[in-house]
């Protein structure tokens, strides 16, 4: 069942309850108003009959039947008895329709009022004391005219009841439509967004109700698509260059060494060349491993508490290990407590970023050294890698995190522009910060800031 349908069947069955309940309402209150307004005029005919003959003694029994045939407000099979103290009937009107019930009669005169229903007929029974005794009137009449009134009122509420049933299922279904056109719209709207069109967005209403909201998130959705698409396309296309470079140089080798028979040396100038390109591949290779690591799903990726002064001395180790002419200094003057170099992170993924920092202050550094200082206060754990290398251009600084991004005074040393993006993704990744001071002949500091 769609959603129109559904929505319209909800709102008629809901509408449908609520005007048969107001309609069972109003027919119970009808009833009831009939039957108190009956016996009150049975009991009104009782008693002013009762006055008429027992209690004034003016007026006679014929001549009062008389009256009671010509009036016109006497109701259906209407009859009149009084009955003495010793439950003899001394005035009838006539009509032989009330029954003498001798444990009615005793009840009457028990309870001086008594109110019962046989059928469809009314029977009100009064005690009326006058002159010294006690008689029993009997008052009888079927309500004809208040049954009719309920009748009509039962067709009328019925009929009503129906067309409002009908009238709503058609409001309903012109209500549902308008109130799901903009989702409609948003359907077909969506349904014409392709991989070759992201850029397309819904057209957002300014209010705030659940539609427009969710056409807000959809169109948030599709920003982090495009943007994710965009770097995956990126990604692909300054890897595959970078890739192409080694590769294409190592073919070139073999190719040409292929070409005629060499000398051993040849061969090993040959195989040297190779060696560099292959490492300079294996490097390349590994940094786009990586970049795409912590470009996947984040959610795979653990966090433990860990040593920040551990970490650096295992990176300082293994940096040591590519090249002997690298220096790290490493300070710890302005650390209070040990307990300070804790945080929460991944030991493997901040290994990289610390390992990358060293090495690219190393590799721009004159004399190959980079300084590093941590610091503590508060809540934060600071450390600083700086180096007194060529520095960076000022119009470079807002794009140096940007993926294959070399800045323009950088081209002199080897690099693929995949570090320092590789380093801000995992430092946010530990929703911490990065900053980074520099100028040019003087070198650069990278700040790195974690909440602990």
């Amino acid at each position: 069942m769609e959603i129109r349908q559904r929505l319209t069947f909800l709102f008629t069955i809901l509408v449908g309850i609520i005007l048969l309940i107001f309609s069972l309402v109003i027919y119970i209150s009808s009833v009831q108003h009939r039957q108190k307004e009956f016996e009150s005029r049975l009991k009104l005919k009782a008693l002013t009959t009762a006055n008429l003959l027992v209690g004034k003694k003016e007026i006679d029994h014929t001549f009062l039947k008389e009256v009671d045939a010509r009036d016109l407000t006497v109701l259906h099979e209407e009859e009149v008895m009084i009955l003495n103290f010793q439950n003899q009937v001394i005035y009838d009107s006539g009509e032989d329709t009330l029954a003498i019930n001798a444990d009615f009669i005793k009840l009457v005169r028990k309870r001086k009022e008594v109110i019962v229903k046989e059928g469809n007929r009314g029977i009100i029974g009064l005690l009326y004391q006058a002159n010294g005794n006690n008689y029993v009137v009997l008052a009888s009449a079927i309500d004809r005219y208040g049954y009719n009134q309920l009748e009509n009122l039962r067709i009328v509420l019925s009929i009503g009841w129906f067309v409002a049933i009908s009238v709503i299922i058609f409001s309903g279904w012109i209500f549902s439509k308008n109130a799901l056109n903009p989702i409609s719209e948003m359907i077909q709207r969506v349904d014409e967004i392709s991989f070759s069109n992201l850029k397309s967005r819904l057209e957002a209403e300014k209010g705030k109700d659940e539609i427009a909201l969710l056409a807000k998130t959809f169109n948030r959705m599709l920003g982090r698509l495009e943007k994710s698409v965009e770097s995956q396309k990126s990604f692909i296309s300054h890897a595959s260059h970078e890739l192409r470079t080694p590769l294409t140089t190592i073919l070139g080798e073999v190719q040409v060494s292929l070409t005629k028979d060499r000398s051993v040396e040849e061969y090993k100038k040959v195989l040297a060349s190779v060696n560099e390109e292959v490492k300079i591949l294996a490097d390349l290779s590994n940094s786009l491993l990586e970049l795409a690591r912590v470009t996947g799903d984040v959610s795979s990726i653990s966090k433990k508490l860990v040593r920040v002064d551990e970490i650096l001395w295992q990176a300082r180790e293994e940096l040591l290990k590519k090249s002997s002419k690298y220096k790290v200094d490493i300070d710890f003057e302005f650390v209070n407590a040990e307990d300070e170099l804790t945080i929460s992170g991944n030991e493997s993924l901040l290994k990289t970023a610390f390992l990358n920092l060293m090495e690219n202050a190393c590799k721009f550094s004159g004399d190959f050294t980079v300084k590093i200082q941590i610091s503590t206060y508060l809540n934060l754990t600071k450390i600083d890698f700086s180096d007194k290398g060529i520095g960076i251009p000022e119009e470079d600084l807002p794009l140096i995190f940007t993926p294959y991004f070399r800045s323009s005074n950088a081209y002199t040393v080897k690099g693929y522009g995949i570090g320092l993006p590789l380093i801000q993704k995992i430092i946010f990744l530990h929703e911490a910060q990065i900053e980074v001071v520099s100028q040019i002949g003087k070198g650069s500091t990278f700040t790195l800031s974690f909440h602990r």
